[in-house]
């Protein structure tokens, strides 16, 4: 196991085209819209990555995914004696501890950086450039759809902060992961203790949650998989979905049958587990 997560950590080398264009301190793409191949470095249980990898996935582009460790690229000096390898992992592609970022030939990529950060970014490059049959509708700034996932993500995260540092994920197979993790929420004001002891009133909070969204659903896929608007899957799902597989991790949510396949069907249509055989 030790092994093999080591693996999936730092990902499997691979040659890849080197084909840019300098222009103005940036290299640019080549007129050739194929995307070529591709890397995403990324953390598993990461909202942000989940987003380039549902992207990436559902449009049927493919990447090689290199995973990390939560806590590599961190400085102890600076974290309460958490985190290792301050100049390793993320930071040796972008000068940060941040991910995702895309990396590969034909990826425009700012001097000094190894690969594309920032995945709102990244979804805009990979639907810009696919050649998918499938497409992915622009958001449509839904408010119901932004005041509940505002709910969704405030209950939420008190559920699966402390369970999602439990799976068996790359971003935590090292226990200075977990450490690192947990200061770094517990920083910003997050209580593992307290969430914990509230589990049984949240649960309540977010079956109801869910429940709301079933409704919200107006539309299906050409494979018959719910989503959010009557034309099809857009970014509105992309933004949600990132999110809601990470309530995967909790054992007691009750999940409403549609809302169940909306998340399961999607990330499986993307090429993405759920944490749903691990929850606790």
């Amino acid at each position: 196991m030790a092994t093999s997560l080591l693996a999936l950590r730092h990902g499997v080398r691979a040659s890849m085209s080197r084909h840019r264009l300098a222009f103005a301190g940036v290299k640019m793409l080549s007129t050739s819209p194929a995307l070529g191949e591709l890397k995403l470095h990324m953390y598993d249980h990461c909202m942000f990555c989940s987003r380039a990898r549902l992207v990436l996935g559902w449009l049927g582009v493919p990447y090689m995914p290199v995973t990390y460790g939560y806590g590599q690229g961190a400085d102890p000096l600076k974290c309460a004696g958490t985190g290792y390898d301050p100049t390793g992992g993320p930071v040796k592609l972008t000068g940060k501890k941040s991910l995702p970022v895309l990396e590969g030939g034909a990826v425009p990529v700012q001097n000094g950086m190894k690969g594309m950060p920032e995945s709102g970014e990244i979804c805009s490059f990979v639907v810009a450039l696919s050649r998918s049959d499938r497409k992915i509708a622009p958001a449509t700034g839904r408010s119901d759809v932004a005041e509940w996932f505002a709910r969704c993500r405030s209950v939420g995260s008190q559920l699966h902060r402390p369970r999602i540092i439990h799976m068996p994920l790359p971003d935590f197979a090292d226990p200075r992961d977990v450490a690192y993790s947990k200061y770094s929420h517990t920083k910003s004001g997050f209580d593992y203790e307290a969430s914990l002891a509230k589990s049984p009133q949240l649960l309540k909070e977010i079956n109801d949650i869910l429940q709301e969204l079933e409704p919200m659903l107006r539309g299906e896929t050409n494979e018959r998989t719910p989503c959010l608007n009557a034309w099809g899957f857009s970014m509105d799902d992309v933004m949600i979905l990132s999110y809601m597989r990470n309530l995967t991790c909790v054992r007691a949510i009750v999940w409403p049958t549609k809302v169940r396949d909306y998340v399961e069907k999607t990330c499986a249509q993307a090429g993405m587990s759920t944490y749903w055989q691990h929850a606790c």
